[in-house]
């Protein structure tokens, strides 16, 4: 399903997938790597990153990476409040 959302001039595009787990595969035992029941990888990434929008327009888009608790907080603190 894709949802587009216009605020003034600007257009933001979401993409929104349902995940229901991985997808099952029935193969016959000991062939789980024969060509014909293999897939190939898309090649699409996921890049985790956290923002804002008010409006008075777009804040910050801060790239997080691996969020910990210290990174967490850092972000927080130092990224997304001071950018306000």
């Amino acid at each position: 399903m894709k949802t587009d959302l216009t605020l003034t001039n600007t257009v933001i595009k979401l993409k929104v997938k349902a995940n229901d787990g991985p997808d099952l595969v029935y193969r016959p035992q000991g062939e789980r790597y024969m060509p014909q029941y293999t897939c190939k990888r898309t090649g699409r990434v996921s890049v985790h990153c956290w923002g804002w929008i008010s409006h008075e327009g777009a804040g910050v888009l801060h790239h997080i990476g691996h969020l910990d608790t210290l990174h967490y907080q850092h972000t927080l603190q130092n990224v997304m409040v001071s950018s306000v």
